[in-house]
């Protein structure tokens, strides 16, 4: 491996104060210290995720990151100052101003913080607010907002769905293309909400195991990808002040919403979600303008698989990008009866935006190696870092941003709901793109 030190972020070449703990450190990885408790259960038990008390930094030694050690004593109140900068390199953003959540969440100074945030490294969590008038602190999206769209899911998964007619799984895993691109099933998901079950929930015949006969929600991996165009909870908080101001404030002049995705990543079968770009998915032109809106439903850990992310790769090009194969759709890319359709051919392909020579990333579409956890050392040298959170905040980031999840080792699910954005002005939504709304149809505007 080279001797430089590869290209993460840090506290902007900040110089802390000779007086403070950190001086001489400014070139390390600070992080809160309640990321790095998962090494073992005392102390999980001695830093708790909401006590945010100490620092922890990584530090390169030549050939490696090493492994995160603790400052004793270093109370986040000393060094208050330095940990806005922290959180900016990181994009842990805190909002914590005196206002309400939807009527003036986002004040000036905080803007200019996520707007950095999202700029320098792709991406920014987005925590908590507190409400004026009552003092009282409050997630993205309030605890009603995220019960009731856990209990509208149930009741659209009871109503809707019945395994015995279709049961697709849906995979990122080198089976995606064979999962998504034999049925028109995945195809006809574009404005509609479809069930895709986790292949692990199945048996050999292709059927719901027994375990899951009477408890058919816990066998699914999504559902996509017209949730936002259903009444009631989803559409509320698509439409809601807070999820357009957010977007406008990041720049979006016309923000359009293609698709929305509740995922699952059920208890102990939650499979892992592969490296990937979510432009590959949403490509449009003359530049890529896809934002997830990434919104936790409940509590997201290391033990349960939440989201891991590569700081400032958004930065870096577009992949690969997954399209309609003309092969089997014609150079139409609809079925219009041309005769140069091949529907022996796969319905969607991966078509390479770089070569390899260009390209230096060995693990698209794949984990990188050696990130079993807790260590998941192999993570942390690709530039990985995990992004634990609880339910009601949201993770907002660049439709480049490379990111992943491993599997669910919990005994605990991670339901989450994920609006995917794109801009409305002087932008086009890509024709070859997998996804296409019927022709009576278009995008939902913000």
């Amino acid at each position: 491996m080279s001797q430089d030190r590869p290209r993460r972020p840090t506290g902007k070449g900040k110089e802390f104060p000779e007086s403070s703990l950190l001086a001489g450190h400014e070139d390390a990885i600070w992080v809160p210290w309640h990321m790095w408790t998962l090494k073992n259960s005392i102390e999980r038990k001695a830093c708790k995720c909401q006590s945010e008390k100490h620092l922890a930094k990584l530090d390169w030694d030549g050939d490696s990151w090493k492994r995160p050690s603790k400052v004793p004593e270093t109370k986040m109140t000393d060094v208050e100052e330095t940990l806005w900068d922290t959180k900016d390199a990181l994009n842990f953003v805190l909002v914590d101003q005196d206002c309400t959540a939807d009527e003036c969440i986002f004040p000036t100074d905080v803007t200019e913080r996520i707007n950095s945030a999202i700029q320098e490294t792709g991406m920014c969590l987005i925590r908590e607010a507190v409400e004026k008038a009552t003092i009282q602190r409050l997630r993205f999206a309030n605890s009603g907002e995220v019960n009731s769209m856990k209990s509208t899911m149930k009741e659209l998964v009871e109503n809707n769905w019945n395994p015995k007619i279709e049961t697709q799984v849906f995979r990122t895993d080198e089976g995606q293309l064979e999962a998504q691109s034999t049925s028109d099933y995945f195809l006809d998901s574009a404005a509609r909400v479809h069930y895709f079950a986790e292949k692990d929930a199945l048996d050999n015949a292709g059927e719901l195991k027994a375990e899951y006969q009477s408890d058919k929600i816990a066998a699914l991996n999504k559902a996509g990808h017209g949730i936002h165009l259903t009444k009631g909870a989803f559409q509320d908080y698509t439409r809601s002040e807070k999820v357009c101001n957010l977007l406008r404030e990041l720049g979006w002049q016309e923000p359009c919403v293609p698709q929305s995705m509740y995922i699952f990543k059920q208890a102990r079968i939650g499979g892992e979600v592969t490296s990937h770009q979510d432009s590959t998915f949403l490509y449009t032109t003359p530049r890529q303008t896809c934002i997830g809106l990434w919104l936790a439903l409940d509590d997201a850990t290391l033990e349960n698989g939440c989201l891991w992310v590569r700081p400032g790769s958004h930065h870096e090009h577009l992949r690969r990008q997954f399209v309609r194969n003309p092969k089997h759709f014609g150079e139409s890319l609809v079925y219009d009866g041309s005769g140069d359709e091949d529907h022996a051919e796969l319905k969607m392909i991966f078509r390479q935006k770089m070569n390899e020579s260009q390209n230096p990333i060995t693990w698209e579409g794949a984990i990188p190696e050696n990130a079993t956890p807790p260590e998941c050392v192999g993570l942390y040298e690709a530039g990985f870092i995990p992004v634990p959170c609880k339910a009601g905040d949201l993770l907002a980031f660049c439709g480049e941003l490379d990111h992943l999840s491993l599997p669910n080792y919990s005994s605990k699910a991670r339901h989450t709901f994920q609006l995917h954005c794109i801009e409305g002005k002087d932008t086009q939504w890509s024709k070859e793109n997998w996804m296409q709304y019927p022709p009576n149809l278009s995008f939902m505007k913000l």
